[in-house]
């Protein structure tokens, strides 16, 4: 693929992360407040974005992706699989996802791009063809990321 001058090929997990682990001492104590997301609370091809359930971090499925604001999250299950979000006016600090894929941007990359990118067909194509679960639960190896290449424009052309 030929690209404009101003722009570089990158590898995706050089300019994001995936799934960003929460450290052991930024957990926060069973009573404070998190936003909790699961598959279904995502509405696909609207401009709704995320429903949040606030509940106690305390109560909530531990096992999922940790996420915060600007992060992207892309749903692993059920007829929604593959579904993309910017997580954006969080009631919270901290949320979790159940059945998600978490994408945080580095400083080279702003989450609206980010979405765009990994919301294209040949993208959604790609991870269906790398999945290693099933048709309605995905297992989407992290080797595919390392593998999948982002063309890069400066921060200002990202913007539009």
């Amino acid at each position: 693929m030929s690209l404009p001058p101003s722009w570089r090929e990158v590898g995706l997990l050089d300019v994001c992360e995936l799934n960003p682990k929460l450290l052991r001492a930024d957990y926060p104590s069973p009573e404070i407040d998190i936003s909790f997301v699961r598959h279904r609370h995502i509405e696909p091809n609207t401009s709704k974005g995320i429903d949040y359930q606030i509940q106690p971090f305390g109560k909530s499925f531990t096992n999922g992706v940790c996420f915060r604001d600007n992060d992207i999250l892309i749903a692993t299950r059920g007829s929604g699989a593959l579904t993309c979000a910017l997580v954006a006016k969080m009631p919270t600090a901290l949320g979790i996802a159940e059945h998600f894929i978490n994408l945080r941007h580095g400083e080279d990359l702003i989450p609206e791009y980010l979405l765009h990118f990994v919301q294209q067909p040949w993208f959604q194509t790609a991870a269906k063809a790398n999945n290693r679960g099933t048709t309605h639960q995905l297992t989407i190896p992290i080797q595919f990321f390392r593998n999948i290449k982002l063309p890069l424009p400066p921060l200002n052309e990202q913007r539009v």
